[in-house]
């Protein structure tokens, strides 16, 4: 197995009022190898700053009083549609060939499912910085850091 490597960077914008968290900006630099074919590379890594994205902002499993779960279909569990993925997006890819596959390649934009989920929620994080808040679950939206907001506001024993 031969892994890449990735970098993410997120910007983001918190509407003061709703709370609402607007991506603005996402900048990705991947290391697969050698690159087999750049227009389907760039393909895959958008999916999967998509899937990052969704699972950073929207998916959420949730339950009920009773244990059952409530987001057991697409009405309820949200993912991302193009409203969500119109901001602005930076690929780019640096080439380290491997010395452990025949062609040089590695895995190819996988990480970013996993690395932006966390680069969002520290942009997040970094905007809440002045009024207190830490983000530490996701999907960080809207509801989250209001309820993050409101626990701050009652102490550290509500936390």
């Amino acid at each position: 197995m031969c892994y890449g490597f990735v970098a993410d960077v997120v910007a983001v914008e918190i509407d003061p009022d709703t709370l609402e968290v607007q991506i603005e900006a996402i900048t990705s630099v991947h290391d697969c190898g050698t690159i087999l074919n750049p227009l389907l590379l760039d393909g895959q890594t958008t999916g999967s700053i998509a899937h990052g994205v969704g699972g950073a902002t929207l998916e959420e499993l949730r339950y009920g009083q009773d244990g059952q779960m409530i987001a057991a279909s697409f009405m309820d569990y949200l993912c991302p549609t193009a409203a969500e993925l119109g901001f602005e997006l930076t690929l780019d890819h640096v080439v380290t060939p491997s010395p452990h596959t025949p062609l040089g390649a590695k895995g190819a934009a996988e990480g970013s499912a996993m690395s932006i989920p966390v680069a969002l929620a520290n942009a997040v994080s970094d905007a809440l910085r002045p009024l207190g808040v830490e983000i530490d679950r996701l999907p960080v939206h809207g509801a989250v850091i209001h309820e993050l907001l409101a626990n701050r506001e009652r102490g550290p024993e509500c936390r």
